[in-house]
């Protein structure tokens, strides 16, 4: 998929953070007019940008919880693993 880039400055509590690179089909903020596949690529860098800023981040509190739930349904068999790149390949077939 061909796209504009463009860039999103991204700010916290009105303090300028840094700009962020995207590449998508539509520069457009308008959701409603973006496809699918548009808003999950968008989602998708939007994702990667995040994942390599500051890992110093807490967790929230109800994070370990939760954790440990999925843990028992895998250790239970009631849930099972899945390869991350076959499983967006999945929900994209889905879509």
């Amino acid at each position: 998929m061909g796209g504009d880039s463009f860039h999103l400055a991204v700010a916290e509590n009105g303090v300028a953070r840094g700009v962020a690179s995207l590449t998508v089909a539509l520069v457009s903020p308008d959701l409603e007019s973006m496809s699918r596949e548009q808003k999950l690529k968008a989602m998708h860098e939007i994702w990667e940008d995040l994942a390599g800023e500051d890992q110093s981040l807490e967790s929230p509190s109800w994070h370990a919880q939760a954790l440990q739930e999925t843990i028992d349904r895998v250790r239970d068999g009631r849930e099972s693993i899945h390869d991350w790149e076959e499983a967006k390949e999945e929900l994209r077939r889905r879509m």
